[in-house]
């Protein structure tokens, strides 16, 4: 979602339309206090039961340009079952053959694009509706779409830093969990990391129901390591919460999953366990890798360690600057 920031932004200012966000809660919170979105329709699941609520939701607003960035066949078809005029969606056979759809050459992309981040693919998005106009004003905007922290998330957070004696910027933020990519440590090699970065710093973990307590007793099964720097936020479903967590960290350790992009948008520097390419991809804001090369399966216990006390190395640095 942090990635389409820009595109939303462009869409609104150069094509003055009426804009509509489509998506879950998460992308609700994050883009409340945008004021270029209009409207936004909260899809409460996307559950096959849920296809026709979903559809209704879409025709009530009778677009006339629909973007949608997944292009399974089946969402093709989904999506043709809708009102909108025209939809501009990733090049398939299917999208190929019906005149209502607008394609995005995924591949082309990849190979000729000098800029192949994923905003600058989003962006790309926003140009199909009219090119010629979006040439002609695309260079005239200013972009800097940070998300917004409400006073009450950040109230929340204050409250944790002082229950444990934390300072603001006096800790860093370790993110284990991605559910996107399998480029990643093991939960007990991340607590290995934890536990050694503990030794010189403060670091703040934070959690949510589904990971909770299998990371606490993940991290208790290592009974001789110190833990006394080592400090829990356990989140409830308000992501606000994890962004005003990161605003107030020196730095974030994270693969390459939502919660380094929202900390690239707030510019907080991070480390991150990046696959080879998802550096292309997936900027951040400081661009600082360690490259995982293998599956977290395929990944040897020397292997690991390796990448730890890269991870490490990288820490000192950067905490020292």
């Amino acid at each position: 979602m942090v990635a389409s920031l820009d595109m939303l932004y462009a869409i609104k200012t150069i094509f003055k339309a009426k804009l509509v966000v489509f998506g879950a809660k998460n992308t609700q919170k994050l883009l409340q206090n945008f004021d270029f979105i209009d409207n936004f329709e909260l899809i409460s699941s996307s559950a096959k039961e849920n296809y026709p609520q979903i559809i209704k939701q879409i025709n009530a607003h009778h677009c006339d340009y629909l973007i949608a960035f997944h292009s399974k066949s089946f969402l093709i078809k989904f999506l043709l079952q809708s009102n909108a005029k025209r939809i501009i969606i990733r090049l398939k056979w299917l999208s190929f053959l019906n005149f209502r759809c607008i394609t995005i050459n995924d591949s082309f992309i990849k190979k000729f694009f000098k800029d192949k981040t994923i905003r600058a693919k989003m962006l790309y998005y926003a140009r199909k509706i009219n090119p010629k106009l979006y040439d002609k004003k695309i260079n005239t905007l200013t972009f800097n779409n940070q998300i917004p922290i409400p006073l009450k998330n950040k109230n929340i957070i204050k409250e944790f830093l002082m229950s444990h004696n934390l300072k603001e910027k006096d800790f860093l933020i370790i993110n284990p969990f991605a559910i996107t990519t399998p480029y990643n440590l093991s939960i007990n090699c991340y607590i290995k990391l934890i536990c050694k970065a503990s030794l010189k710093y403060k670091i703040v973990i934070p959690t949510f129901e589904a990971v909770h307590q299998n990371f606490i007793d993940n991290l208790n099964s290592f009974k001789n390591a110190d833990k006394n720097q080592i400090y829990i936020f356990k989140n409830d479903d308000d992501i606000l919460n994890l962004l005003a967590l990161l605003y107030f960290s020196k730095c974030l350790i994270s693969p390459s999953t939502g919660t380094i992009h929202l900390a690239s948008n707030i510019k907080i520097p991070s480390i991150g366990l990046y696959p080879y390419k998802d550096d292309l991809y997936w900027k951040t804001f400081n661009q600082n890798y360690v490259f995982i090369s293998k599956k977290q399966s395929d990944l040897s216990k020397s292997e690991s360690e390796e990448i730890i006390e890269e991870v490490l190395k990288r820490l000192d640095e950067l905490m020292s600057d």
